[in-house]
């Protein structure tokens, strides 16, 4: 069983989560640290809600022989994904970067669905995003919020291609009667069809939000938000309302990077996806500043 100390939680917290494990033993980390003896004795380090901050530790912690698990929706940059690969390919070690989103029951069944065919071709993914405007606040003067980051990605895995195209648009909203803040729209265009429109709006007053995600497919759909955790879906037959509890992931995430932990070497295809996504993001900058759709050759 993999020994794996945790950042980015409360104690109690991981103490219940840990309880839902099989094929992991977890321990409490405040923050990593080599002289810590909690770091030490695990097998490897699981970074919950990893930021750019946090990619020292995540270097040393590789370069010690442990695996890392990164649970992410802001991603990190190309040169640091390219650096902290490559580290772990000399040391052996597994580095999984995961975004949360994935382990939702929601997500899951939609995919489910995709994968078994159930669904069909997907022809349009659909994430609309809102919430307050203190959101719009972004590190080092990005043009693309973190949050949207997290649901680029989710659209591309949902699809399961990488886009050729992207085109976005950014407007202010000025609310007399209320909050203002920014309307920002993502489409991105993929290669034999299909296409993705991500949306967020930050003018809600503080402590609203709303997210929904709608998957149009040629022999189905589904559709998802975090009200009444239910869920609408259509793959022939009668239509449904699953209830998807999206409670916590993380207990999810940990068993799947235990497991995945047990062939280090194998192909990475989530960190490419991850990788690849830089790429994503570089475009759709571009595409803001220049107000022009813009191409991503190796589609």
């Amino acid at each position: 069983m993999l020994r794996i100390a945790v950042t980015g939680i409360a104690a109690d917290d991981l103490d219940r989560i840990g309880l839902r494990l099989h094929a992991a033993q977890v321990e409490h980390c405040d923050a990593f640290a080599p002289e810590n003896p909690v770091c030490n004795s695990a097998d490897a380090l699981a970074f919950l809600h990893a930021d750019r901050s946090q990619i020292d530790g995540m270097e040393a912690a590789i370069r010690s022989g442990k695996h890392v698990l990164a649970v992410t929706t802001d991603g990190f940059p190309a040169d640091s994904l390219d650096r902290l690969a490559s580290l772990a390919r000399e040391h052996h070690a597994l580095l999984a970067i995961e975004n949360p989103d994935h382990s939702l029951p929601s997500r899951r069944l939609i995919r489910q669905h995709i994968d078994n065919g159930k669904l069909g071709d997907v022809g349009l993914v659909r994430i609309t995003r809102c919430q307050p405007a203190p959101a719009t606040q972004t590190p080092d003067g990005a043009q693309v919020p973190p949050t949207l980051i997290g649901d680029l990605e989710t659209a591309t895995w949902i699809i399961g291609r990488f886009p050729d195209t992207a085109y976005a648009v950014r407007r202010s909203i000025a609310q007399p009667s209320g909050p203002s803040g920014d309307f920002l729209q993502v489409q991105l265009g993929f290669p034999f069809g299909g296409m993705a429109l991500v949306s967020m709006s930050t003018a809600l007053p503080s402590g609203d939000a709303h997210h929904s995600l709608s998957v149009i497919a040629s022999t189905g759909a589904a559709y998802s938000d975090e009200h009444q955790n239910r869920q609408l879906l259509f793959a022939g037959g009668p239509a449904s309302a699953p209830v998807a509890d999206e409670g916590d992931s993380t207990a999810a995430l940990l068993d799947e990077f235990a497991a995945a932990a047990q062939s280090p070497d194998e192909p990475n295809e989530r960190l490419r996806s991850w990788q690849q996504l830089t790429r994503i993001v570089e475009a759709v900058e571009r595409s803001l500043a220049t107000q022009q759709a813009v191409s991503l050759e190796g589609g």
